[in-house]
């Protein structure tokens, strides 16, 4: 039979499991997804928008920013609910950067509203957030539209 201490210490290695894979998962996708994303559709809106390519240029470095500051403060983070908080301040910045550019570019009806679907995706597909950090997330996203 199972103690009291040792149900602890499987609650203990679980919440550390967890807190390990999804540091990792938010380090790779804001490694892996977010800047190599961010580069590609800079590409797109020279095609897109040429009169815009040096002002969406900089909005989506606005990311590398964003991107640093995680990876310094999620490597010493060992706690899930500041895990999560991290994840959503990158969310944040890349929701932000998006909408402005859809309503730079021409509004709700802007192909750029895409992009805050491919963000809610990856968002809700990829990490393993607690529900009420998907739903904060998910709000983060659509909710300044």
């Amino acid at each position: 039979m199972f103690t009291d201490t040792d149900e602890q210490k499987v609650l203990n290695r679980r919440r550390r499991e967890r807190g390990r894979e999804l540091r990792k998962i938010i380090l790779f996708c804001a490694n892996w997804l977010s800047l190599p994303l961010f580069a590609v559709f800079t590409i797109a809106d020279y095609i897109y928008v040429p009169e815009r390519f040096l002002l969406f240029a900089g909005l989506r470095f606005l990311i590398l920013p964003s991107c640093v500051l995680l990876n310094f403060k999620v490597r010493k983070t060992h706690r899930i609910g500041e895990l999560q908080r991290w994840g959503a301040l990158h969310v944040f910045v890349s929701a932000m950067i998006i909408t402005v550019m859809v309503f730079v570019a021409e509004g709700k009806t802007s192909i750029y509203y895409a992009g805050l679907n491919l963000l809610a995706i990856s968002v809700g597909s990829f990490v393993p957030w607690t529900t009420g950090a998907l739903v904060f997330n998910i709000l983060l996203i659509y909710v300044p539209d």
